[in-house]
């Protein structure tokens, strides 16, 4: 299901990454799936690392947001 970039869940996905402790959110476009999607980084991960796995291929890396 293709999602508009205005219509994504962005407070549900915070608030998933709250609950699963995690200390950020990126927001990836997936271009071969024409969606967007949440990857949460955990403690003890790498925010820029992370971001650098999804800046590859059909995925582009839009935003991130602190949640702790």
């Amino acid at each position: 299901m293709s999602q508009h970039l205005d219509n994504l869940p962005i407070a549900q996905w915070i608030s998933s990454g709250q609950n699963q402790n995690a200390t950020h959110l990126i927001v990836v476009y997936d271009a071969g799936q024409r969606s967007y999607k949440p990857v949460y980084v955990k403690v003890g991960q790498n925010l820029e690392q992370k971001r650098r796995e999804y800046e590859t291929g059909s995925y582009t890396v839009l935003t991130d947001y602190t949640l702790s």
